[in-house]
């Protein structure tokens, strides 16, 4: 007897067969299209200017300002996130043992030994719970460790007890920045801009949360009165041009990119962002040759120039 072809049998092998390459497609799609996404994730977010994960489109915001910056008018505001230097002035007519606090405080700090620095201040405010500077220095400390509530409640008590304490207003609009107050945020910086005028820094913070809330136009023109009064503020020329780009007035926003990268040629994002613009324009070229030059100068930069 002749046997006959099990043809259910090779059927469904076909059918498995089939299945499973579907499967295995599938699979490929879908991991082409995950590095597709990353690969293409906008060069955005503020905070900070510590954003890593940046691709070749969008724009970056940066709360960090780089590059040079003005010195306030007692040398408090740093250039970093981290809102003012903790002084070790305080009040002269405090005891001795209340000095050493503050300066053990403030040299802890300095160490990065945050934790330690907050246990120090901590006891000084209890302590001396009328000393604006100590309340001040310990939003400081909690600022420099990343925990803004505390910071903020911090400042804010610096500024109850001392109505014209700039840093601290400044200390409290950044805390509130951080914490997404924006309307908060923007009060206190314009306290502190109001008691500290010539303070570019200040002016800057202003501009940075102006376009968080979209009010870009203001933006622009509190980034050109900081740039008025330093001019060599690559920070600010940068963020400018962010505003700008916002608003799409990409010529301006051209020229701000530039300005930046004249004032600090070392300045990685601007190019990024020129190049952003010169994409936007169909000039691949110049993108591509802007994009380069921001790896060179930051390979941490996830961002890949144009091949064609």
């Amino acid at each position: 007897m002749t046997p006959t072809p099990n043809t259910s049998n090779n059927n469904n092998n076909n059918k498995t067969s089939r299945r499973t390459l579907f499967i295995f497609l599938g699979l490929v799609v879908f991991i082409f299209l995950v590095l597709f996404i990353i690969n293409n994730k906008e060069y955005s977010g503020e905070n900070t200017g510590n954003t890593n994960t940046t691709a070749i489109n969008g724009n970056h915001i940066s709360t960090n300002p780089g590059g040079s910056s003005a010195t306030s008018s007692n040398n408090s505001l740093n250039s970093n996130n981290q809102s003012t230097t903790a002084s070790k002035q305080i009040q002269s007519d405090m005891p001795a043992e209340g000095q050493a606090l503050n300066t053990q405080g403030v040299e802890q700090l300095q160490a990065g030994q945050t934790d330690a620095a907050i246990t120090s201040f901590t006891q000084l405010t209890a302590k001396y719970t009328t000393e604006p500077a100590a309340f001040n220095n310990l939003g400081i400390a909690y600022q420099a460790k990343g925990d803004n509530e505390q910071a903020a409640a911090a400042f804010e008590k610096a500024t109850q007890l001392k109505p014209n304490f700039a840093d601290a207003w400044f200390g409290l609009g950044m805390a509130n920045s951080e914490l997404q107050k924006l309307p908060q945020a923007l009060e206190a910086l314009q306290k502190a801009q109001t008691l500290d005028p010539n303070n570019a820094k200040i002016l800057l913070h202003i501009g940075i949360v102006q376009h968080k809330q979209k009010q870009f136009n203001q933006a622009i023109d509190t980034y050109k009165k900081a740039l008025a009064l330093d001019p060599n503020y690559a920070m600010a020329a940068f963020n400018m041009g962010n505003s700008y780009l916002a608003t799409n007035q990409i010529m301006q926003a051209i020229k701000a990119y530039e300005q930046a990268i004249a004032i600090n040629p070392q300045y990685a994002k601007p190019y990024v962002n020129l190049g952003n613009c010169y994409q936007q324009m169909g000039d691949s070229a110049k993108a591509q040759q802007n994009f380069k030059k921001a790896l060179q100068l930051d390979p941490t930069l996830k961002a890949k120039p144009l091949d064609k």
